[in-house]
């Protein structure tokens, strides 16, 4: 999609600083633009969250990475000055950590920009190679240590080509200092809308259903009684199967499952791109109030099923010394394949159908925040919008069984979800690590949340970015690709809108899933057949 405003010139002098407007302390309002000015008032150390004491343990050390897509070649010290009127300015961002009593704090520093914002050098292969802003983030940037001396954080600019974006910047930032909602927050205060220098970007709005008439008050009496059952059954069972999981429960053994310790080893970063609108227009065709995230369910489990599929058919055939035909499963006889496939492999096949592959959801505690909200959240203003890790967990169970009807997929993707958002395993699994954390200590709660991890198969994610183009330090952005390393997952997937479409990013484990972007490839697949299939549903009404 193309700016709706002008593009700055790359010729550009380094000098050539754009002023920026000051912001406001109060509340924001769409179309004007924040202040700056509390974020340099009342720093105070402060204590890690719970959640934050987690991913900073040794045993997790999680890392945010996000690539950052630019229209304009960077110019380095405009970038720099940017960083230091905006980012800079959050206090976690000009924190370090230090050890008091046994806990980790946050104690305030001066931080220097040019300890973080780093201008990287390429040789001209490297820039001749499509995948080195992918391939520099895995091999050097992942591999670098944070100086625990200093804020954890960084930002590299590289001067190549991804996509349509001409440099990019590959943010790095420690788990520790904020959930994605959190950094999301932060990115948006810091841009403005493309050609619109004073105006701030939005976020997508939440969709409503079409308004109903209102039921009588013993009805509406009844609806309440059925809830609180709904809430208190669901919330009983899937409790339960979480705190099966931390002792026993786990995955099946699978082509894309990781084994304890994957989080060290060599990752592979890749990413897709597709429309918002493709998503919506099957969710409208499956109806009942589905979701994007629930086609964003649908579409994952299709593709990853097709993956193992085709890693055990790929399997047989290195096994065999021969090439393999390609088949589908869900649509071949077992006589048909058992000339082509050994007894052994259509074994496999069957099992897969009962196999148990889980993803681990990070949900955000806080209630869905708009503009004004996030404004808060960034400078502390509103309890219910606090800056910080404040994730909750979530395990989905995701219906990777064949069936003719994609559609059917996303109808079982919207039960898995409906029961989760009619219990209280988010806001219990958040709640009962930090008591865990407060009675036994961080070590012993750390182990738990590893356990509960290493016992499922990926980890999945999404979250809402700006509906409309966007400038950083005048310069509009073309991709925004966020992922994160450190949990033992062989896979972890994120979903990330921005104007108007969305990246579909993968982090994968080279040694377990050595090729990510078929993974992308088959999961786009699987969103096109779903489509094709809501086109029929759509013109038959």
């Amino acid at each position: 999609m193309e700016s709706e405003g002008e593009v700055i010139s790359s010729s550009r002098e380094s000098d050539a600083v754009p002023r920026l407007r000051p912001l406001r302390t109060n509340r924001i309002q769409e179309g004007t633009i924040p202040s700056t000015s509390y974020l340099e008032e009342s720093w105070k150390d402060e204590p890690m969250t719970p959640a934050g004491r987690v991913f900073i343990d040794p045993v997790f050390d999680c890392v945010c990475v996000c690539i950052l897509g630019f229209k304009e070649p960077l110019d380095t010290e405009t970038f720099k000055n940017h960083v230091e009127m905006t980012i800079m300015k959050h206090k976690r961002f000009s924190s370090k950590v230090e050890t008091r009593k046994g806990r980790p704090w946050w104690t305030q520093v001066k931080a220097d920009v040019n300890d973080h914002v780093l201008d990287v050098q390429l040789t001209p292969e490297q820039i001749a190679d499509k995948d080195i802003v992918l391939n520099y983030t895995t091999d050097v940037i992942l591999h670098k240590p944070f100086d625990k001396s200093k804020p954890l954080w960084d930002i590299h600019l590289l001067d190549a080509h991804l996509g349509e974006a001409v440099s990019c910047a590959i943010v790095r930032i420690h788990h520790a200092l904020g959930d994605g909602t959190s950094l999301i927050s932060l990115l948006m205060a810091c841009t403005r809308k493309s050609g619109k220098p004073d105006v701030l970007p939005t976020l997508p709005a939440a969709s409503k259903g079409s308004p109903k008439n209102s039921p009588s008050f013993f009805a509406r009496l009844f609806l309440a009684i059925c809830n609180i059952f709904l809430i208190f059954w669901h919330s009983l069972t899937e409790i339960g199967k979480f705190m099966a999981s931390l002792i026993w429960l786990k995955d099946s053994e699978t082509p894309i499952k990781g084994a304890a310790g994957c989080e060290h080893s060599p990752k592979k970063y890749r990413f897709a791109t597709i429309q918002v609108e493709d998503l919506k227009y099957v969710s409208k065709a499956v109806g009942g109030g589905a979701t994007i995230n629930d086609v964003y369910i649908a579409m994952a489990a299709i593709g990853l099923r097709k993956y193992m599929d085709y890693r055990i058919e790929k399997d047989a055939s290195v096994e065999g010394n021969k090439p393999l035909p390609t088949v589908d499963a869900s649509k071949t006889e077992p006589s048909e394949t058992a000339a082509i496939h050994s007894a052994e492999t259509l074994s496999k096949f069957k099992k897969l159908d009962k196999a148990r592959v889980r993803a681990l959801a990070l949900i955000n505690t806080r209630p869905a925040p708009g503009l004004p909200e996030l404004a808060d959240m960034m400078n502390g203003a509103a309890s219910q919008a606090r800056w910080g890790n404040h994730m909750g967990y979530l395990l989905l169970e995701l219906p990777i069984k064949h069936h003719e009807d994609p559609l059917h997929i996303v109808r079982e993707a919207m039960a898995i979800g409906n029961r989760k958002k009619s219990s209280l395993e988010g806001p219990f699994t958040y709640a009962s690590g930090s008591l865990t954390m407060s009675l036994v200590g961080e070590k012993i709660a750390t182990k738990l949340v590893y356990r509960s991890a290493v016992h499922t198969t990926l980890s999945m994610s999404n979250v809402k970015g700006p509906s409309q183009e966007v400038t950083f330090a005048e310069n509009p952005i073309t991709h925004i690709i966020p992922s994160v390393i450190g949990q033992p997952h062989a896979l972890c997937l994120h979903l990330q809108s921005y104007n108007g479409q969305i990246f579909l990013v993968g982090m994968a484990t080279k040694s377990v899933i050595p090729d990510p972007e078929y993974v992308l490839q088959l999961c786009v697949e699987g969103l096109q057949e779903m489509k094709k299939a809501a086109a029929k549903v759509l013109e038959s009404k």
